[in-house]
């Protein structure tokens, strides 16, 4: 069984740069750069980067001839007109902060978390100074003039550099204040940037389509597939929702309402109605097929998730207590009190006759849905951080699987009431799992982007993927050929078994 990246809708990373003539924005997202104009029509990409990379850094010559870009310990010089790959640069040991260009085009300075700046040769591709720090170095940059070059060390120390022999000539520490960015002004002066200039490319998406070709510009919280496979929901903690076509992996539409994060979304089995929850304290319903909001309800607190009931006529809403809402009626049937502070988490069982709830003080419990009553604690916290940040049965309903903050993910016997086995690295935190729908393998996260899949029977890990970043939601579709997983820079992929 062999399992590959079907499609690859990015996370919007922030990396991003404007051509000299600002009529073109290069924004990197997963492993590629993405070229828009600046009205918002989608252009073209550069892609040739490993599945693994996440691109760190992009800037345009003076000339907008050349664009460079950086990942991991890497840096690629790109022709703007014909995409083509130019020259590989290689000398940083450790992650690359920050790249620019000189006045002239001639020069690039990049810096890294090896702690030094470097300063290369565009047109013979070769390093040509390398400028050794005490500290990380998070920015780097050009004086107008070319003679200089600007650096902060660890968003603190500002350092300034001849370029003629690397010589320092200026050093000075704002601790306690912080600085990201530097900028030399025409009359001399530098001035640095105290705030991330994120804000306005978030705006520039805002205000065009550019929206529709990524996923999100944050951690993506929760995924479902629609009834028939067809449509994949995503939340995320940008506050919106998208729905993506599976067959093509193009957006759809983007559902916008909530105020906060979003922390769950879920699909009911019998219609396409899709419930949000999220931290705005609401749980909203919306009918996909018009993409419109159906109702709104209001909670006292957070609201951390959102599980249909088989039959789709229970929605169990977790937060400071878990409540069963009827959606026909529109009344809520039961409150369930845990009395344990918040529920991170609720699923039904397959026949609709239990619910199992986590605990953000690590208990795991069983509820009989019919009339509210508490069957079990599977599991009593014994100390801090056990937090519960997913559950999911097993299609018979037999098996209950559980992932915890404590590095843990543990597989509990429903009929016994006993734990079945425990797994763990003792290193990643287990934010997802999701049941193959034949009941044959199930999947869990790994803190270095890696899902993991397992052999039910056995618990042997039969397969590993990568993803882009750490993984924090897993769903498979109904017919069990697909898994979508979501990560913490927003991206969301689609796998496909072969």
């Amino acid at each position: 069984m062999n399992w590959s990246c079907m499609y690859l809708i990015p996370g919007i990373s922030g990396t991003y740069a404007y051509s000299p003539d600002r009529e073109i924005i290069a924004i990197a997202a997963g492993n590629a750069i993405h070229f828009f104009a600046s009205t918002g029509e989608y252009i073209h990409n550069f892609s040739n980067f490993p599945n693994t990379s996440s691109i760190s850094c992009v800037a345009y010559s003076a000339d907008g001839r050349i664009l460079a870009s950086s990942f991991g310990e890497t840096i690629k010089l790109w022709e703007v007109a014909t995409g083509r790959e130019i020259y590989t640069l290689r000398g940083h040991t450790n992650y690359i902060s920050s790249i620019a260009f000189s006045p002239d085009s001639q020069l690039l300075v990049s810096g890294s978390w090896d702690r030094t700046t470097r300063l290369w040769d565009v047109a013979r591709s070769r390093e040509i100074r390398k400028i050794k720090g005490e500290e990380s170095i998070h920015f780097v940059t050009f004086s107008l003039d070319g003679q200089l070059i600007g650096t902060i060390h660890n968003s603190k120390i500002i350092i300034l550099y001849r370029v003629a022999d690397g010589r320092e000539i200026y050093n000075i520490n704002l601790a306690p204040k912080w600085a990201y960015g530097l900028t030399f002004t025409d009359d001399g002066r530098l001035l640095t940037n105290t705030e991330f200039e994120y804000t306005k490319l978030l705006q520039l998406i805002i205000d065009t389509n550019i929206d529709e070709y990524f996923a999100h510009h944050q951690q993506i919280s929760s995924l479902a597939f629609s009834p028939n496979g067809k449509i994949l929901a995503s939340g995320s903690y940008d506050t919106n929702i998208k729905l993506w076509d599976v067959t093509t992996g193009k957006h759809i539409s983007t559902l916008k309402s909530h105020t906060h994060e979003v922390a769950s979304v879920a699909f009911s089995p019998k219609v396409e109605i899709l419930a949000s929850a999220s931290y705005d304290k609401t749980v909203k319903l919306w009918e996909v097929a018009t993409e419109s909001e159906i109702t709104t309800l209001i909670n006292e607190d957070l609201v951390s998730s959102v599980a249909f009931s088989p039959n789709g006529e229970l929605v169990a809403i977790a937060s400071n207590n878990i409540k069963l809402w009827h959606v026909a009626t529109g009344d809520y049937v039961r409150i369930l009190e845990t009395n344990l502070g918040r529920v991170n988490f609720v699923a039904f069982s397959p026949d609709g006759q239990l619910l199992a709830s986590g605990n953000e003080n690590g208990s795991i419990k069983l509820w009989q849905v019919a009339t509210g009553r508490e069957i079990a604690t599977l599991h009593q916290a014994r100390g801090y951080m056990e937090s519960v940040f997913s559950l999911s049965f097993s299609p018979d309903g037999q098996i209950l699987a559980s992932g915890s903050e404590d590095t843990a993910l543990r597989l509990w016997n429903i009929a016994t009431c006993k734990r079945l086995d425990i797994i763990s690295d003792g290193k990643s935190e287990v934010n997802a799992i999701a049941f193959s729908p034949d009941g044959q393998i199930f999947a869990s996260n790994r803190r270095d982007n890696k899902i993991i899949l397992r052999e039910v029977t056995t618990n042997k890990e039969i397969y590993t993927l990568t993803a882009c970043s750490d993984v924090h939601a897993l769903a498979f579709s109904p017919d069990g050929k697909l898994l979508a997983s979501g990560d913490y820079g927003g991206n969301i992929q689609i796998w496909q078994r072969q």
